[in-house]
């Protein structure tokens, strides 16, 4: 009798659940997902409430929010799952709540994409999913938004964080840019800024360098502003190329980038490294450039 009152129980908590769009995962962590009727009679909002043995951990709450993925990402014997939510909007944005599930929950990591979206693919053959995705960071970077440069990434996720793959970079994306640039010449006037009729040549050059950048090649992407840009002076040189590092620094990849294009001093002595800052970055590039003048 009592085995058969636990099996009647079981059937109405899962029907419950099921009424109220609540699903179950391991370690008592449940997901319900409601529609949140709007006052104003504008787009609904899509909730969803992640909770632990009944104890509310996180709430996410977006115009359009759905699941995307769940299954052991970075391979550490622990499931995520993985929510994409938008904000709406003409040219904004994209986000990423990866819940790890996990005996002890946590806060769901939020990771921005900007104007992008992301697809997953085991490109290399390895086992582990690939994060395939455009860095949204350079939008209305000197230019409109129309012409503004891209990247592509392809990044790996371990321990919470997202990590830049250079040589499937290198290998898999430059196929979306044109192969050879024309030796066109651009010219920054005095303030650093490009002309109109240059919007598009700036868009494709500063592609093909962060195309280098994001692959770990830092002197071939040097070598792109070197036969491509044109300054009326060393003091524009300067300031361009501490605007573009500083919108560099704005990456959510900026610390890999650092890494994988060795942008830091390492001390011997005491065995450490520490990354250039965007204005250090800055004067790299510009030693580079006036050595390549030389030549």
């Amino acid at each position: 009798m009592k085995t058969l009152f636990k099996f009647l129980l079981l059937i109405i908590s899962i029907s419950i659940l099921m009424a109220k769009d609540v699903e179950s995962y391991p370690y008592g962590i449940t997901v319900k997902q409601e529609d949140i009727k709007a006052k104003d009679d504008f787009d609904n909002t899509q909730r969803y409430t992640i909770s632990q043995k009944g104890k509310l951990v996180a709430k996410i709450e977006y115009p359009r929010l759905e699941e995307i993925y769940r299954g052991d990402m970075d391979k550490d014997g622990v499931e995520e799952l993985i929510l994409q939510s938008f904000s709406g909007g003409a040219h904004c944005c994209w986000d990423l709540h990866i819940i790890k599930l996990s005996p002890k929950l946590s806060k769901p990591i939020d990771i921005s994409l900007g104007n992008s979206d992301v697809s997953f693919k085991d490109i290399d053959g390895d086992g582990r999913l690939e994060w395939i995705m455009y860095d949204d960071v350079y939008s209305y970077f000197l230019t409109c938004f129309a012409c503004s440069p891209s990247v592509e990434v392809i990044a790996n996720y371990q321990e919470g964080k997202l990590h830049l793959r250079p040589k499937l970079i290198e290998k898999y994306t430059r196929k979306n840019l044109k192969k050879h640039l024309k030796l066109v010449r651009m010219v920054l006037d005095s303030d650093g800024d490009i002309t109109p009729e240059d919007a598009e040549r700036f868009s494709l050059a500063l592609g093909n360098f962060l195309y280098y950048f994001y692959s770990g090649r830092v002197d071939d992407a040097l070598r792109v502003i070197y036969e491509h840009f044109s300054f009326k002076n060393r003091a524009v040189k300067m300031l361009f190329l501490l605007t573009l590092s500083k919108q560099i620094s704005n990456s959510y990849f900026w610390d890999d980038l650092r890494r994988i294009n060795t942008l830091y001093n390492k001390d011997i002595y005491a065995n450490t490294k520490e990354m250039y800052d965007s204005e250090y970055v800055a004067k790299y590039f510009f030693k580079k450039l006036e050595k390549m003048e030389k030549f």
